[in-house]
């Protein structure tokens, strides 16, 4: 399970030796429980609503408005998901600014940490950064033990996702570049998980999980995916 890939000679090749993530399958979203998004939507991770992708926007935005005010979102980003240090870091930057309102928006951890990791991506990579084999490697190896601090559902989607970025980083870019709702999303998505399929995952993207924790967790391996290429 955690026997690490060989050397990789073109980037092509990771795809011939996935990584640990593709002995996983992405949790269901009957593993996750509903959670009260805002007062009037539920973000229930087995579908979609109108309401609740609307929720998963606004906190976007929430994070988009700290983020550009200077707020420093990569000192979340870089710790472990779910440490205690990651936790508090998060408090910090959400207290700090209280002009950036939060109403009607819970501490969803997966959701909050990837709304911010798309912000951060959307500012630093305008496109994907050019393929590094070593890097790409290295970022691969290390993914195992990044993600052991999550819930177990996090951690087994996370690393999954992360695969699949690595994968298709292209596609994985392309879902970021569309509006969350959208039916350029759907479109986006669905592309994403064929490309990816090798990943572990199917190549048809799961009717019964919600769009906006997949784009959340898309956004949250393609940062750091993407600092990881630039050598960041």
């Amino acid at each position: 399970m955690n026997k690490p890939l060989a050397t990789l000679a073109v980037f092509a090749a990771l795809t011939a030796a996935v990584p640990a993530a593709a002995q996983y399958r992405a949790p269901s979203a009957s593993s996750f429980e509903p959670v009260e998004m805002t007062k009037n939507a539920k973000l229930d991770p087995s579908r979609d609503t109108a309401a609740s992708m609307q929720s998963y926007g606004k906190l976007i935005e929430h994070s988009e408005c700290l983020v550009s005010r200077g707020h420093r979102a990569e000192g979340v980003l870089v710790d472990k998901p779910n440490s205690r240090s990651e936790r508090s870091k998060t408090g910090l930057l959400r207290d700090r600014d209280r002009t950036c309102a939060m109403k009607g928006l819970e501490n969803i951890h997966s959701l909050v940490r990837g709304s911010l990791a798309e912000v951060m991506y959307r500012r630093h990579f305008p496109q994907m950064p050019a393929m590094n084999v070593a890097r790409a490697q290295a970022f691969i190896n290390a993914e195992k033990a990044f993600q052991a601090e999550r819930e177990k559902n996090d951690q087994v989607m996370g690393t999954v996702m992360t695969c699949m970025v690595a994968v298709a980083p292209q596609q994985a870019h392309a879902v970021l570049a569309t509006k969350h709702g959208t039916p350029q999303e759907a479109s986006a998505m669905d592309a994403f998980f064929v490309a990816s399929q090798k990943c572990g995952a199917d190549a048809t993207r799961p009717s019964n999980l919600s769009r906006s924790f997949i784009r959340a967790f898309v956004a949250d391996s393609a940062w750091r995916f993407g600092r990881a290429l630039s050598g960041r």
